[in-house]
């Protein structure tokens, strides 16, 4: 187990009774509970299968699309110079998928999304025309689809996600264009129209994902600006519109992000894949813990393989894929012919990459369970061998190394960034009561909070808020349960008992400790 020592007790952190100065050059070892995690067998992919797709194929998506309660692919694919097409594998539910049926979709077809834009239960198509639209086919409910309309965009439409932005039980769309640094909202009016919001994002978009990060069960949005190094996190205020972006730095030249809960807290996590344009061969993922309330904390980074691109966030080394206990992610890796697996520890690290081969230079990349054995299953999109590679779940395992814990202070003091308040003392006989308030003074969210006392008068209990209960003694600190975030701005009451026969004065200090997270 890793220990961390800090300076524990200094002049200012906080003595609230007032009777003792704090201790300057005073050492106590604090045990965070970091330490190396176990290597593990997990589950591994069978070989990959292609698909022949007839043209370059940029991007892929998964849905049922015939209504037979399986999973089909759509496959965006450029067929020739200014040539492009829609190309749906319908699935049979055992793994195996029908040749498939293709469908014009302007010049240059990148990114799609899956959604019902005109409410009749039948799965409709929206298309990221890199050139200079967004195109969307309305479905027959049998696999195939109308011809789209073509919504006209500035150059380099990138990026594209689905949801129901303003309530009204109609599905619409966000498009990334990195050709004028923006994001467009297109609200769904009913009868094949949209209205367009545009929302400036300074940084080059690039990818977008619809996520719930503010837990106020309105989609929000969150894009990736591959010229800044940051997530952009747009917070849907409920009619459709987004308030100003609030920005998050991660890793270079971040071209994917994806939304999940990588530390079972409850709270959305974004997680983005890190190309680095100069140093490729040694990409890396971002995870950014979520507050729960649309903020984020400081980006872990862990190694991604050469060039990561695309990036999903799922159980894929669980038995059954509704088990989202330990989230794993799993990465496209262009140059290197392959995909990587992630493995995850359930509290937001993850293991070095494991590569399994796919197609030449996969470029996108979507996951379901396309055999009906509640695994997980993969399908890349592979531009310069015109296929798609489908990689199933197996049962055998491979043994993966121990999960990678990030290179960053296991324990943070940040006692200065924190206004300390305290009550009175109160309660009659033994029991002292004394409420403790912590304010945010930072500009940036503090995570996974402690608050470490150290009595200076005779033995005691105290009690906090969780309800855990120590005896501690002079020269013996007692550390509170976490508050697993404080926002800028924010305040929150620590309600403190003591079993005392008088009032117990103590000492002080606030640390964010990381290793725990």
């Amino acid at each position: 187990m890793a220990t961390t020592e800090w300076r524990c007790w200094r002049r200012g952190s906080g003595n609230l009774h007032g009777t003792r100065r704090p201790v300057p050059n005073r050492r106590r070892r604090f045990r965070p509970g970091l330490e190396e995690l176990e290597a593990r067998q997990v589950p591994t992919f069978l070989p990959a299968v292609p698909l022949l797709t007839g043209g370059a194929p940029a991007g892929v998506a998964t849905a049922d699309l015939n209504g037979d309660g399986t999973r089909d692919l759509v496959v965006t694919c450029l067929d020739g110079f200014g040539k492009g097409s829609v190309k749906v594998f319908l699935g049979n539910g055992a793994g195996r998928f029908q040749a498939p049926k293709s469908f014009p979709a302007g010049d240059t077809p990148g990114a799609v999304a899956v959604g019902d834009f005109d409410g009749d239960g039948k799965r409709d198509l929206v298309v990221a025309d890199s050139q200079s639209a967004a195109l969307v086919f309305f479905g027959h409910g049998d696999g195939t689809f109308d011809t789209p309309l073509t919504f006209p965009l500035p150059l380099n439409a990138t990026g594209v996600a689905v949801a129901d932005f303003n309530g009204d039980h109609r599905d619409d769309f966000a498009m990334t264009v990195t050709g004028d640094f923006t994001l467009r909202v297109f609200l769904n009016t009913g009868g094949h129209n949209f209205s367009m919001a545009t929302y400036h994002v300074p940084g080059g978009t690039d990818s977008v994902v619809v996520g719930y990060l503010n837990h106020d069960d309105k989609p929000d949005l969150a894009v990736t600006t591959i010229e800044t190094n940051e997530v952009a996190v747009l917070l849907n205020n409920g009619s459709g519109s987004f308030l100003a972006p609030s920005y998050f730095s991660v890793g270079a030249t971040p071209y994917s992000v994806a939304v999940g809960d990588v530390n079972g807290d409850g709270k959305p996590d974004l997680v983005t894949a890190n190309n680095d344009l100069v140093n490729y061969e040694h990409g890396t993922i971002s995870v950014l813990l979520g507050s729960g309330t649309g903020g984020f904390a400081a980006p872990r980074q862990f190694p991604a393989g050469t060039n990561p691109d695309a990036v999903l966030v799922g159980n894929f080394t669980g038995n059954t894929f509704l088990n989202l206990a330990t989230p794993d992610v799993v990465v496209v890796n262009p140059n290197n012919n392959s995909v990587s697996l992630l493995a995850g520890d359930g509290a937001g690290h993850f293991a070095a990459p494991v590569p399994f081969p796919v197609g030449n230079f996969p470029n996108a990349m979507a996951a379901a369970d396309f055999n009906g054995d509640f695994r997980l299953d993969l399908v890349t999109a592979s531009v310069f061998d015109n296929t798609v590679s489908v990689l199933f779940g197996a049962p055998d395992r491979v043994s993966l190394p121990p999960v990678a814990v990030p290179q960053q202070p296991a324990v943070q003091d940040v006692t200065a960034q924190v206004a300390l308040r305290r009550g009175r003392w109160s309660g009659p006989g033994s029991r002292r009561h004394l409420q403790l308030t912590l304010r945010n003074l930072s500009a940036d969210p503090l995570v996974n909070l402690k608050v470490v006392l150290q009595p200076l008068g005779p033995q005691g209990t105290l009690w906090n808020a969780g309800g855990i209960s120590q005896t501690v003694a002079p020269g013996e600190p007692f550390v509170t349960v976490p508050i697993s975030v404080l926002n800028p701005g924010q305040s929150v009451r620590l309600p403190l008992v003591f079993r005392a026969k008088r009032k117990v004065p103590f000492e002080v200090l606030v640390v964010e400790d990381v290793a725990t997270l």
